[in-house]
This record gives C-alpha cells, sequence and structure tokens, in this order.
C-alpha cells in the first residue's frame, strides 16, 4: 500500500492468513496476504462513486471502516462519503 497521510481501517481474517484494508483515498477494498505480503483489490474500482457491483464494478467514496464476519465470509465497509454500510463477499468482491 501507498505511504500517505490518510489513515487505513483493517480487518484481520478469523485465521490469521488475511488482512482487508479499506483503502480510503484509493476508494477500493484492499487484501493483503500475510505470509508473501501481497497485495490484490478486492472490490473498488479506484474512482469515487455510488456503484453496487462485484470487484471492480463496485464503486465507493472514503470507505473508513470495515468489519469481517465470524465465518470470514463476507466484509461489511462503512462508505463514509456514500452515507452507507456496504457488504462485499471475500470470495467475489
Amino acid at each position: 500500500l501507498p505511504a500517505t497521510s490518510v489513515f487505513y481501517a483493517v480487518a484481520a481474517s478469523p485465521d490469521g492468513s488475511a488482512v482487508f484494508v479499506a483503502d480510503f483515498s484509493g476508494h477500493e477494498i484492499r487484501r493483503v496476504e500475510v505470509a508473501s505480503g501481497a497485495v490484490t483489490t478486492l472490490a473498488g474500482s479506484g474512482t469515487e462513486g455510488t456503484a453496487d457491483g462485484v470487484g471492480d464494478a463496485a464503486e465507493f467514496k472514503n470507505p473508513c471502516g470495515i468489519a469481517i464476519s465470524s465465518d470470514a465470509s463476507a466484509l461489511f465497509v462503512a462508505d463514509h462519503e456514500n452515507h452507507k454500510i456496504r457488504r462485499v463477499e471475500v470470495a467475489t468482491g
């Protein structure tokens, strides 16, 4: 993830294998594999917006909070500027 003065909210998978990041200024939800450090974009186009969708078809505007369900199947994202709580499926984005 790029160095920035903007904060990132994180949630760890229950098994500790992955960390999910709400990228506030990048308008994306990222997945970091703990073992390798590999970073991928799980959801978000990188452009501000309100679109629901899978993967890069989804749009966020300053996601600022994130939590993971107890079974690790879903993320709940506080989409700050859209004033919504958004659900992101871990398997598909």
